[in-house]
């Protein structure tokens, strides 16, 4: 009732209730909009889910095994009426998130997720989109970091992500973990790493990244999102913490024609004193971006933004903007 929707298990359903407690179900289905052709949103084959009983009382919820076979997900927002992924379920959802204190909420250790395909339909895609996730592997290795390995396609074009996660021991503590992200998707490439100083008290994090391709156009058709302008793909960043000293932010590069740059300093990210950012962007067509941002009806014309602001004992001072 909660959901607003019929959801079925016409299989086995098994619950082993133990400190480590395991939930097995089989040929699970959750009910499409009423107004959806398809008569169901979600179908998965078997999925087994084990985790830390006692976590649930103490936080955060630990999931040993995620274990999912055979999912197929459709995805509707036809856009004269609410996407078919709204249920009653996430108003209840959101006002509970925002009682509830931050952090990590809940951690996985081992995730064995196997043929997974997603179709979306939506108004504010050019085309339907098939992702295809053959498998999606994450292990607890020895050294006590987490191992992410996923492959899989879009369209036919290629998708792989590579990364590791850790400590454990941080993740459970929700202090001083890192993350290191290498993914594809065909002819783009995007590399980060970051660390999280604490997830309920986040001052100092750190992070660095990387972007490139080779043309803009292919990702953004790849996105089902038309030819939203031309040249190639490369942009940096990186947020760098100084002992004794404050947080540094740098990006620079290019996303097609449109160029970036951005140079500034904060002391932390709670209090954001002695704030000071510049920025600069510059292209030859405002309307491409503003479409990418879901703005339409924006005449195409050439721009250069200045930003230049800082921040100091409570004051915040715009020394410049334009465009």
């Amino acid at each position: 009732e909660e959901l607003g929707r019929e959801f079925e298990i016409r299989g086995e359903f098994h619950v082993d209730l133990a400190r480590q407690t395991t939930v097995i179900a089989e040929d699970v289905r959750l009910a499409n909009a009423e107004w959806a052709d398809a008569d169901d949103m979600i179908t998965v084959g078997r999925a087994e889910l084990r985790f830390d009983l006692w976590s649930l009382f103490n936080g955060p919820v630990v999931l040993e095994l995620v274990d999912i076979d055979d999912t197929n997900i459709l995805l509707l927002n036809p856009g004269d009426r609410d996407a078919n992924w709204q249920l009653p379920i996430e108003a209840a959802a959101d006002e509970k998130d925002a009682a509830d204190e931050p952090g990590m909420g809940v951690l996985f250790a081992q995730i064995d997720i196997d043929r997974l395909q997603v179709h979306l339909e939506s108004v504010e895609r050019e085309r339907p989109l098939h992702l295809v996730i053959e498998r999606f592997d994450q292990s607890h290795r020895e050294n006590d970091y987490l191992d992410l390995e996923v492959r899989g396609s879009l369209d036919g074009r290629r998708v792989e992500v590579d990364g590791e996660l850790g400590t454990w021991s941080a993740l459970l503590a929700g202090k001083d973990f890192e993350a290191d992200l290498d993914a594809v998707l065909d002819t783009f490439r995007l590399s980060a790493h970051g660390r999280i100083d604490d997830v309920v008290d986040l001052r100092r994090p750190e992070f660095e990244f990387t972007a490139s391709g080779p043309d803009i156009d292919d990702l953004t058709r790849m996105l089902g999102l038309g030819e939203e302008g031309d040249g190639d793909i490369k942009l940096s960043g990186a947020l760098a913490a100084v002992a004794d000293g404050p947080l540094i932010l740098k990006v620079e590069g290019n996303l097609g024609r449109t160029e970036i740059n951005a140079i500034g300093e904060v002391a932390d990210l709670q209090s954001f004193e002695k704030l000071d950012l510049q920025a600069t962007a510059s292209g030859p067509d405002l309307g491409r971006i503003l479409r990418l941002a879901g703005i339409h009806q924006v005449r195409e014309s050439p721009f250069m933004l200045n930003f230049d602001a800082e921040m100091e004992d409570g004051r915040f001072d715009i020394r410049e903007a334009t465009m």
